[in-house]
């Protein structure tokens, strides 16, 4: 697809050399996470042991049936959860599976222990395999290296389902992806990270002081012979917990890292930079700090659609836009008191700078939902472009904006049509038409327009083609 030489992106660029090739951030998003899960030994022991729970619990349906059960007595009227399996190909799964043992580890514990202590009697593999699944999930090994990932997906995960988001605006999937690098380096140059891992490690234990964790086993050191012209010598590290903070939790956080610079620099970015002034933060600072725009502004942009647009007819059209955007847009919405001078937008954004600028004490990432609306976004700014009808006024703008419009941030949506495609299309249906085949696909994977659609009117528009069915109607 992405081939330089003779890819798909090669191919069409001959035709087009315009064509801008658009990486899919919430796949390569899925790539880092697969990278991290795999970065040490407990994390490989942890989401390996989390498949094998799965086939072992989900294998049998008694012990389903008794997993269900003893989360009805833990959790009493709260609707209850089923494990999930660790699968590479689906987005957040090991995020979910992980989440999904935590909040039942009491439920899943009994029921390890039911097997071993009934089933393990009659056939030994199940038994056996029972006693180790045991032996792990209540080590402290297991929570200290499930609690450290879960703080991990509590950065990732709400980043990859906003960068799903069908309408996800450009400038808000981009400033979302600094923001978890930032939060991963904060996490990274943090000395004293351990200590509140462990804190949170005690926090969990405590919860379930109905069980006997097993401690850290201080593995034998094993000594590499030291040949006759080497000089340096391998320092062994002795503690385990320094051990798993240097080569699970520094050394996730360095994968982590190095692939989020990897899959999204500025290379992979390129023209997003220059869309960046295309947004209500940076026309309202233009405006009230009378700033010129940097030499360099949208060169990328120009460089890749120069047959459309001027650059320095770009930048002296954005500038004057700029002076006159708060205007137009107090005209697009009609004001609910007509009279009364309401207060400027950059009032509320000076003092969201002033409460994201002072100081705050550190702590692990909690998850939060990532809100995928940008109020300043590119369709807010091009409509209050349009109603203004100032597309005559500043043409090289205008241009920019509807190339700005037609970029999209993933192909995670076209994507999803493919799966929908295997679910209409099945051996069963092989003799469809190819127009009915659209239309379907239209109706699967179009549901929003279809649910603001009249149904009534839909069916009489249908029945009118046949008298069996007008007949029936009336």
């Amino acid at each position: 697809m992405r081939g330089q030489n003779s890819g798909l992106q090669a191919l069409i660029k001959e035709k087009c050399p315009s064509a801008t090739y658009i990486w899919c951030t919430a796949h390569r998003l899925n790539l880092v996470v697969v990278k991290a899960v795999n970065s040490s030994l407990d994390a490989v022991d942890l989401f390996g042991n989390m498949e094998t729970l799965y086939n072992f619990i989900c294998g049998s349906k008694k012990r389903v049936a008794y997993y269900e059960k003893v989360q009805n007595e833990y959790s009493t009227g709260q609707r209850g959860r089923r494990l999930k399996r660790v699968s590479t190909t689906r987005w957040t799964s090991q995020d979910q599976a992980l989440q999904a043992i935590l909040e039942t580890f009491g439920s899943v514990i009994d029921t390890l222990e039911y097997s071993r202590n009934t089933e393990g009697r009659e056939d030994q593999c199940v038994g056996l395999m029972a006693g180790c699944l045991l032996n792990y999930l209540l080590s402290k090994r297991f929570i200290m290296t499930a609690m450290w990932f879960q703080k991990i997906f509590n950065v990732l995960s709400p980043l990859s389902t906003l960068l799903q988001t069908r309408d996800l605006d450009i400038l808000a999937g981009v400033n979302s992806i600094n923001d978890a690098k930032n939060l991963i380096q904060e996490l990274r140059k943090n000395d004293s990270i351990m200590e509140y891992l462990i804190k949170e490690v005690n926090i969990f234990i405590k919860e379930n002081d109905g069980f006997e964790f097993f401690e850290f086993k201080t593995t034998r050191i094993r000594r590499k012979k030291k040949m006759s012209n080497e000089e340096n010598v391998d320092e062994c590290i002795k503690d385990p917990i320094e051990k798993f903070k240097v080569e699970t939790v520094l050394g996730s956080l360095d994968i982590i890292l190095s692939n989020l610079n990897q899959y999204f620099n500025d290379t992979t970015i390129g023209v997003m930079k220059d869309l960046a002034l295309f947004s209500k933060k940076r026309i309202i600072e233009i405006k009230k700090n009378h700033k010129s725009l940097p030499d360099d502004s949208f060169a990328v942009f120009c460089k890749v659609y120069g047959t459309f647009v001027d650059q320095e007819t770009l930048k002296a059209e954005f500038l004057k836009f700029c002076n006159v955007y708060e205007l137009f847009e107090k005209t697009t919405i009609l004001p609910e008191h007509f009279h009364v001078s309401d207060k400027s937008d950059t009032e509320s954004i000076s003092s969201f700078e002033e409460e994201t600028d002072q100081e705050q004490e550190f702590e692990l990432p909690k998850r939060k939902q990532i809100n995928p609306i940008n109020i300043g976004s590119l369709k807010t700014i091009f409509k209050v472009f349009q109603n203004g009808g100032l597309g005559n006024t500043f043409p090289s703008l205008d241009a920019a904006l509807r190339i700005s419009l037609t970029i999209p941030l993933s192909s995670a949506s076209t994507e999803r049509s493919f799966s929908k495609l295997k679910i209409i299309k099945s051996r069963l249906r092989t003799t469809m038409s190819q127009a009915r085949l659209e239309d379907l696909m239209v109706i699967s994977c179009e549901q929003d327009i279809v649910d603001e659609m009249d149904h009534e009117e839909i069916l009489h528009k249908f029945a009118a083609n046949s008298i069996t069915l007008t007949k029936y109607l009336i």
